[in-house]
């Protein structure tokens, strides 16, 4: 997983958008979550036809996020396989892969929070695989969407964090707000990182949030002088 490249993906969404007649080209808005939500963040900061935007649990720190998810012990050991992964792959080898989560004790996984490993267990039940590239870690450990949240304005920006979020890390979340200029918003809700997806009443809180900043923000008044 690229996430820059998943940025010019969405900078490519946005063109595509553009060019339909049944498109208000100047009132497109842009929502994100946990790593889609670090995105948009991202893609809203340098990219101005962007007219809102909305992340959910975001991520925040890549460095951050692999250090704490991992632990300073694993990741120590990882950063070495990434390091060989990416001579093979120069040779024409295939790419080294990694569970997503530990499904045994000690095993080098890209997260060890308790709930993460309850999540994505709970995927285990459709055809979600648990399986990535070492590479992906690479590319996440470099970025740092928090650093473009205080370039987003003068776009309205919202920021819906869980203070709890061990994932994402809410805390960096709260913090990167604060470096935010207005117009912005911030919602906070109750609960871990995979609430918002699971939880029915969270859920209607960041989805309420959502919509209303978009209406807000997007739709046209309707014009009451007369």
């Amino acid at each position: 997983i690229d996430p820059w490249q998943q940025i010019r993906g969405i900078q490519d969404a946005i063109t595509y958008a553009q060019s339909r007649a049944d498109v208000d080209a100047g009132r497109i808005g842009l929502w994100g979550t946990s790593y889609g939500g670090g995105h948009a963040y991202v893609a809203a900061a340098i990219d101005r036809r962007i007219k809102a935007v909305c992340g959910q649990v975001p991520t925040i720190s890549g460095r951050h996020g692999i250090e704490s998810l991992v632990g300073a012990e694993q990741w120590n050991a990882i950063r070495g396989m990434i390091a060989a992964d990416r001579l093979a792959r120069a040779q024409g080898g295939e790419p080294a892969r990694m569970p997503i989560v530990a499904e045994a004790p000690g095993q080098p996984a890209m997260s060890g929070s308790p709930d993460s490993i309850e999540f994505f267990r709970l995927a285990a039940d459709t055809k979600w695989v648990n399986d990535i590239t070492l590479q992906t870690l690479d590319y996440f450990y470099g970025y740092e969407p928090g650093d473009y949240v205080r370039r987003i304005a003068p776009t309205p920006l919202l920021m819906i964090v869980a203070p709890n979020d061990t994932f994402s890390n809410g805390a960096l979340a709260s913090e990167a707000y604060e470096t935010a200029l207005h117009p912005k918003k911030l919602v906070l809700v109750p609960g871990n990182h995979f609430d918002p997806y699971i939880v029915e009443e969270v859920f209607q809180t960041c989805s309420a949030a959502a919509r209303d900043h978009f209406v807000e923000h997007l739709m046209v008044k309707a014009d009451t002088s007369s």
